[in-house]
C-alpha cells in the first residue's frame, strides 16, 4: 500500500541516506598573514574562519555576505589558505573598479609577502597600449 512505501521509505532514508551537515570551524586550515594591519591586530574572526573552511573542503564557492560583514578578507584568506596547500600558484582575481583601489590595498596589507600583479581596467586603453 502507499503507507508500506512511505514508512519503508523512511526507515530506509533514516538508516542507510543520513546526512551529516559539516562543521567547517573544524576544517583545519594554516596560513601565514601580517600581524598587524592599519595599526591594529589581524583577527580571524569566526564567520571568515568558517568562510575558509566552507570554501577550502568544498573546493570553490560563493560567499553572499552582508555588506562589511567580511567578503573581501574572507576572498583574500581563501586565496591564502589555497596557494598554501599547493591548490594554486597564480590566482586570479576579478574585481568590480569600485572596489578595485580597496581590495588591492588589502591584499597588499594582509599579505605583504606576496607579489601581486596590478592589472586595472582592461578595457580598450589597456588593448590599445598593447598593441
Amino acid at each position: 500500500t502507499m503507507n508500506d512505501k512511505v514508512r519503508l521509505e523512511t526507515v530506509w532514508n533514516k538508516s542507510f541516506n543520513g546526512y551529516v551537515k559539516i562543521n567547517y570551524n573544524k576544517v583545519p586550515i594554516a596560513f601565514p598573514l601580517a600581524q598587524i594591519y592599519r595599526g591594529d591586530k589581524v583577527d580571524i574572526r569566526a564567520e571568515k574562519r568558517e568562510a575558509v573552511g566552507f570554501l577550502f573542503s568544498e573546493g570553490s564557492g560563493c560567499l553572499a555576505y552582508d555588506v562589511g560583514f567580511g567578503k573581501t578578507w574572507s576572498a583574500i584568506f581563501c586565496i591564502r589558505q589555497f596557494m598554501e596547500a599547493g591548490y594554486c600558484k597564480r590566482p586570479l582575481m576579478v574585481v568590480p573598479n569600485q572596489v578595485y583601489r580597496q581590495f588591492m590595498s588589502e591584499i597588499k596589507g594582509l599579505l605583504p609577502d606576496i607579489k601581486v600583479n596590478d592589472l586595472y581596467n582592461m578595457g580598450q586603453s589597456y588593448i590599445d597600449s598593447i598593441i
